[in-house]
């Protein structure tokens, strides 16, 4: 090979190896509370149901308590303090059918692989929390709607990152009262951090004797940080390299 060649090719590689220093773009991993639930593990990956300071336990619920909504819970599996669905609460469970297969109930309440939860009746709040698991960027949006149609409760549910509150409701009957017309909460290109937290947190309103049921939606799209590129100098240097390679060839050429 001679000299003239040589130099082409030796300019054309720095030149590409320049350009190469870009880092390619991420992609977004999806992550949604009904499509990612476990009927074993709490948490489960990214996902965790919390109650009191701990996960709730998976349970499965006694048969012959006489609720309507053990038909609903999926695997005959729920997480929460208890089994008994009659007194033990808060309770999370997928649901295992359309509500008008359950007595009281119609599919504008819930339908099947929906989420549902009863508030707690203590009074203290139910945290569904996402927990980011490195550092990058999320787009998420969330619905929560009341569920519970043979009673009428209201509850307060509100979602924050970060301890930064991004939106709260009052799901009542007649506040965000069905599955058409659920609370919705959403953010873009919001900032994470390893270990951050999207927290729902759901309680009974002030006043109720009980909590109640309701439907709960979240998809979270994370976007991890980029590695990180080769610092501008190496790279203007690399592709400044491979221009002087080409010049080289150029003024043998002539």
């Amino acid at each position: 090979m001679n000299k003239a060649v040589f130099a082409l090719f030796a300019g054309l590689s720095l030149a590409f190896a320049a350009l190469g220093t870009v880092a390619s773009p991420a992609h977004a991993v999806i992550y949604d509370l009904s499509a990612d639930f476990s009927f074993t593990n709490n948490p489960n990956g990214v996902w965790a149901y919390e109650y009191n300071g701990s996960p709730l336990p998976a349970q499965n619920p006694v048969v012959g308590s006489g609720n309507p909504y053990l038909l609903a819970a999926a695997n005959n599996t729920m997480f929460a303090p208890g089994n008994n669905m009659n007194v033990h609460s808060p309770m999370v469970f997928k649901a295992a059918v359309n509500g008008g297969a359950v007595s009281g109930s119609t599919n504008n309440h819930f339908l099947q692989d929906d989420i549902l939860i009863h508030t707690p009746n203590s009074g203290l709040p139910l945290l569904m929390t996402w927990t980011a698991p490195g550092n990058g960027v999320i787009d998420f949006t969330g619905s929560i709607w009341y569920a519970h149609a043979t009673v009428s409760r209201i509850n307060t549910v509100s979602a924050s990152l970060s301890s930064s509150l991004l939106g709260n409701a009052t799901i009542s009957p007649t506040s965000h009262g069905n599955r058409s017309n659920a609370w919705q909460v959403s953010g873009t290109g919001l900032a994470v951090s390893t270990g951050d937290k999207l927290i729902f947190s759901l309680q009974k309103a002030s006043g109720q004797q009980f909590g109640s049921l309701n439907g709960i939606a979240i998809r979270v799209d994370y976007t991890p940080a980029a590695a990180a590129p080769v610092p501008l100098p190496a790279a203007a240097y690399l592709f400044g390299a491979g221009l002087v390679g080409l010049v080289g060839f150029a003024r043998r050429r002539v």
